[in-house]
């Protein structure tokens, strides 16, 4: 439905605050579609003998959109040292990055 429809229809529900609520309900309705993330793999990456912050996260949505995506993981959240990372998604919604955590604790979701 086209939002300029909508906007121009307001008086057919019952006047300006019931057309500006239901626009409110469909946007919020249409980000609700959005899909989660789920974290299929994180892990240390190999380092030899000596300590690495280096490990990797892959995932996949819950529900692909058949396009790519944007994904957010945040590594060592809610701590000091936090840092962010984007990542596309594939057709398919799965993805994989390297990162750096100190915690071993890493977050992730769409952008």
């Amino acid at each position: 439905m086209d939002l300029e429809f909508l906007i121009s229809s307001k008086a057919t529900f019952g006047g300006k605050m019931k057309g500006i609520f239901l626009i409110s309900v469909l946007m919020a309705a249409s980000t609700a579609f959005a899909s989660d993330v789920k974290v299929t793999s994180f892990r240390f990456l190999e380092s030899g003998s000596h300590f690495s912050p280096a490990a990797e996260l892959c995932g996949e949505l819950v529900a692909p959109t058949g396009k790519p995506e944007m994904v957010k993981i945040v590594s060592d959240p809610n701590s000091k040292g936090s840092a962010t990372y984007h990542v596309w998604t594939g057709k398919e919604g799965k993805f994989c990055s390297v990162l750096a955590t100190y915690t071993g604790k890493a977050e992730a979701d769409i952008e």
